[in-house]
């Protein structure tokens, strides 16, 4: 029926002439035959003046190519449709949708063409507007160290976008039209999945993901803010997600609460390391004395029972100087002792062979020293401290009738030190924990678990390392010492003076001090005075006492002072004026009294004292400190003093 009517050309020519649409009948050549009122409407040219005008005259020169296929792609039967820009009469540029097909009137093919063509400058310039601020946001959020998702209800993601996508090496098409569960199976998506659908019901949401970069590898800490997007009845019809990089942050943030753990656990230690520092000091004097005296007895007992008893107590005195300096060099790691050049052949042998007889039970200790006479930088009291924990340790690892063996060579690039005992062995338990501090496995009374902590520490401030492991080969433990050879070969300093022997005075507690060297013992422990006056009085010295340091200054500046003290034993820390002072005041008045003094402190490594002590060249006693030590630097500078006075001054030359 309605075919019916189109066929009427009464009806026919109504609907095209009252069309809103251009209509046009072009010939072969291209030339318009018949227009509609609204082609006039829509050109600018009056029907008239579209009669015969061809085809290229009415579109842009740029777009002729294009209309003339269409229309030879029409003449030989094919539809036709595209967009074409064309220009008004007045040279006003407009664009049309197109659509070209073969006039075919009841039926019968004729050599001509319809053109169907609306106006859509329109909606175009709509378009553009749309595709400009679609851009012109696209590149505003790009400017964001961002990355933004939009995901549809299902979770899929529809677009990916932000300067961070580029920056962190994604890949969008890797990433749109996928959902969390697919891009990672592992953990079903997780935690998107859930955090997501919470979004989906209508709330905003916040949270953090750890995600390893595709190109690198590298861990990267994301914050993920997501957003319902709505319609216009306020549906929920997808997800806006904005990702956050906050992976410096959250280092940041981490070395910050590093830093300030750090920061505590140094003024903890500070702390610890004064208040050990002063429980030190206040324990080793009473030891230094209770050690002096025992030694001093020790040289003129001979019974038998009565000497076991003073070895006894000598003992354990030597064992409480080690507890203390244990504690002192953990809770002052770092003390900045110097490193000199030293020989540790020797060293080693001197420490087996001092060990050796106080190891009882039947223990045999041997050394095999092999290393060449090479010469280390170390701190020498370290050095034998970690040596004498290890040997200390062995022996009573291996047990009654046990043998420990030290051996010392140079492997390479490392002077290395091992021991080895045929004890139990190691728990695998313990081997993991052993350089803990405060971790034992001894029984009450036999140690305070820091002695492999402190050798660690030591070792380690050389530059070297520690290890322990079971023996391959037998049943037993090894522990392995490695300090790195110096690049340069070193030289050892000039070796001291050959000591020779004083005539010992009477050792009968009322013997009188016979006239001799004099020695000022400056120290305001009365207990230590006493037994190294009662020490060095039997050798043949005078001595004189000073109770502080302001009695030291008044005695030393004196104007015989020079010629009447060959040495001077004086304490680092006392009330009023302390050891650094006086040695400050002596060497001002008199360098060459200052050369004769000999520091004692029952603190080495605190750092007041150690910034002094590696200011002078002045030998040091650790407190408690054994007598021979004493005296053999007490003889040392008397022996010097001695040549000295028997080398002629050189004449000065009068002018």
């Amino acid at each position: 029926m309605m075919w019916d009517a189109l066929s009427d050309p009464a009806f026919a020519g109504a609907v095209v002439r009252e069309a809103p649409y251009v209509v046009l009948l072009l010939g072969r050549d291209g030339a318009v035959r018949l227009a509609n009122p609204a082609a006039a409407l829509h050109t600018g040219f009056a029907l008239d003046e579209l009669q015969g005008m061809h085809l290229r005259q009415l579109v842009d020169a740029d777009e002729e190519p294009r209309a003339s296929i269409a229309l030879k792609r029409a003449l030989a039967g094919e539809r036709t449709d595209f967009s074409v820009r064309y220009l008004r009469k007045d040279g006003e540029p407009r664009v049309a949708l197109i659509h070209v097909v073969p006039w075919q009137p009841n039926g019968a093919f004729t050599e001509s063409v319809l053109v169907f063509a609306s106006d859509i400058t329109d909606e175009e310039l709509r378009t553009d507007a749309l595709r400009e601020s679609d851009q012109r946001f696209r590149n505003l959020v790009s400017a964001f160290d961002r990355a933004f998702f939009v995901m549809d209800v299902d979770l899929r993601i529809a677009g990916l976008f932000g300067r961070w996508v580029r920056t962190t090496g994604l890949v969008p098409s890797n990433w749109i039209g996928y959902t969390p569960q697919e891009l990672f199976p592992e953990s079903n998506g997780e935690p998107h999945v859930t955090q997501l659908t919470r979004v989906l019901e209508g709330e905003d949401v916040t949270y953090e993901w750890a995600y390893p970069r595709t190109d690198t590898g590298e861990l990267i800490q994301l914050r993920l803010h997501a957003s319902p997007m709505r319609d216009a009845q306020d549906g929920v019809i997808g997800i806006a997600v904005v990702v956050v990089d906050i992976t410096r942050r959250v280092r940041a943030e981490a070395e910050a609460t590093a830093l300030r753990a750090r920061i505590a656990a140094a003024e903890r230690a500070e702390a610890l390391g004064q208040l050990v520092s002063g429980v030190a000091h206040e324990l080793n004097n009473p030891l230094a004395a209770m050690l002096n005296f025992t030694e001093d007895l020790l040289l003129g007992e001979s019974d038998p029972e009565r000497r076991s008893a003073l070895e006894v107590i000598r003992a354990q005195a030597l064992r409480s100087r080690v507890i203390v300096r244990d504690l002192l060099t953990f809770a002052r790691r770092g003390g900045n002792r110097p490193h000199l050049p030293h020989a540790p052949g020797p060293i080693l042998s001197d420490v087996v062979r001092a060990l050796r007889p106080g190891l009882g039970d039947g223990i045999r200790l041997d050394a095999d020293v092999n290393d060449g006479g090479m010469v280390l930088a170390i701190d020498r009291a370290g050095f034998e401290q970690v040596i004498t924990n290890l040997l200390t340790n062995a022996a009573q690892a291996t047990g009654p009738g046990g043998n420990v063996l030290l051996k010392a060579s140079v492997q390479g690039g490392w002077y290395e030190i091992s021991v080895v005992d045929d004890g139990p062995g190691i728990a695998p338990e313990v081997l993991t924990r052993l350089f803990e501090p405060f971790f034992t496995t001894k029984t009450t009374g036999q140690g305070v678990g820091l002695g492999l902590s402190v050798s660690l520490g030591i070792v380690q401030e050389h530059g070297g390392t520690l290890a322990a492991s079971n023996r391959m080969d037998a049943q037993g433990a090894v522990f392995t010492v490695r300090f790195p050879v110096p690049e340069v070969a070193l030289e050892l300093p000039p070796p001291p003076l050959p000591r020779t022997s004083v005539p010992s005075a009477r050792r009968s507690s009322q013997a009188q001090p016979v006239e001799g060297p004099t020695l000022l013992i400056v120290d305001d422990e009365e207990p230590i005075r006493r037994a190294l006056r009662r020490f060095f009085e039997r050798r043949g010295w005078v001595v004189e006492e000073a109770h502080d340091g302001l009695e030291g200054d008044r005695l030393l500046s004196a104007p015989d002072a020079s010629q009447r003290y060959v040495a001077i034993l004086c304490d680092l820390r006392m009330p009023g004026l302390d050891g650094p002072e006086l040695y400050a005041r002596v060497k001002e008045r008199s360098p060459e009294l200052a050369s004769r003094f000999v520091i004692s402190t029952g603190d080495v490594v605190g750092e007041h004292a150690a910034a002094f002590l590696a200011s002078i060249d002045s030998p040091v006693l650790e407190k408690p400190y054994e007598l021979a030590a004493v005296d053999a630097i007490v003889e040392r500078l008397r022996i010097e003093q001695k040549r000295r006075r028997h080398t002629p001054h050189a004449v000065e030359r009068v002018q």
